[in-house]
């Protein structure tokens, strides 16, 4: 399979990422992704809408359902993937399906997700950027609730050790009771294996929700499939 330009970029952002966070401790996670936020802000200009409470708005007083995306960094990357036509074109799709459903879906992402981003060659960062700010996505705060669940994905064997930016997202999603985990990344999270083993986890150490782990065009496929039928 041929990756794009921007996944085989993200991969060495993550790659990097990965071996700074081995060498923090739990609360240096914490300080870190906190001071991430507060530099973000300070350079962009953009204050992101934070979750209310330690980790998560619910959404209440919705006459409806709320659908919560937690959207990890390949998909908001492959927006700009101009040699991967098809995944670009998804990806489009998605956050348009998204901008139509804002009474019903809310998207969140995390400061994993700002910290990839801004690692991201200047001129692409700038717009991968805007993006987030364009998508109104709402910034969830790591606890140590995640960081617990992110080493026992490692410990038991869901996700491997050395790729804690991907246990962080996933811990994430599932801490902040998320519906989906939505990723491009087919390697270490889009699959049936990874998606049982990281539920299987979420349930030995208490989290009964299931947290689903998707591409984007499975998001609203259900809907699609309806319209058509």
């Amino acid at each position: 399979m041929k990756y794009s330009k921007v996944q085989m970029e993200l991969w060495r952002i993550r790659e990097q990422l990965d071996r700074k966070l081995s060498a923090m401790s739990g609360k240096q996670v914490r300080d870190y992704f906190a001071e991430e936020a507060k530099q973000f802000e300070a350079r962009t200009g953009i204050r992101l809408r934070a979750a209310e409470g330690p980790c998560i708005m619910h959404g209440k007083g919705r006459a409806m359902r709320t659908l919560k995306l937690y959207i990890e960094t390949s998909v908001w990357s492959h927006w700009y993937a101009d040699d991967a036509p098809e995944r670009q074109e998804a990806t489009m799709e998605f956050f348009r399906a998204c901008g139509t459903r804002r009474d019903k879906v809310v998207t969140y992402i995390s400061g994993f997700v700002l910290d990839e981003l801004q690692q991201a060659p200047e001129d692409l960062a700038a717009d991968l950027v805007s993006l987030v700010d364009e998508q109104g996505a709402i910034l969830l705060r790591p606890t140590t609730d995640v960081l617990d669940l992110a080493d026992a994905y490692a410990v038991h064997g869901a996700l491997p050790r050395a790729r804690r930016a991907d246990r962080l997202h996933a811990a994430m999603a599932t801490v902040a009771e998320m519906d989906m985990l939505v990723s491009w990344n087919y390697r270490h999270l889009v699959n049936v294996s990874r998606r049982e083993r990281i539920n299987s986890v979420n349930r030995l150490v208490g989290y009964a929700k299931r947290l689903e782990i998707v591409s984007p065009p499975e998001v609203f496929e259900d809907e699609v499939q309806q319209e058509t039928d």
